[in-house]
């Protein structure tokens, strides 16, 4: 990541469940649709344009399914 934020903006997310972030403890919080939410919320809050963000999402392991279904 260090090679490319000379040039871009660079984020790297703990969704939740990971990292620091928080740990909700029902299975339901972890649906689908709520982690594409959360990813998209963080796109729109980054100051991207509404409707249609505009960015280069990788992802790796279950992340990398994420980025799939939000591309």
């Amino acid at each position: 990541m260090q090679e490319f934020c000379p040039r871009f903006r660079v984020v790297a997310l703990d969704l939740r469940g990971y990292g620091d972030s928080e740990k909700p403890p029902d299975r339901d919080s972890y649906r689908l649709e709520l982690l594409l939410g959360d990813i998209c919320d963080v796109i729109e809050a980054l100051g991207t344009p509404a409707g249609t963000p505009r960015c280069v999402l990788v992802g790796h392991d279950w992340g990398g399914v994420l980025a799939w279904e939000v591309a």
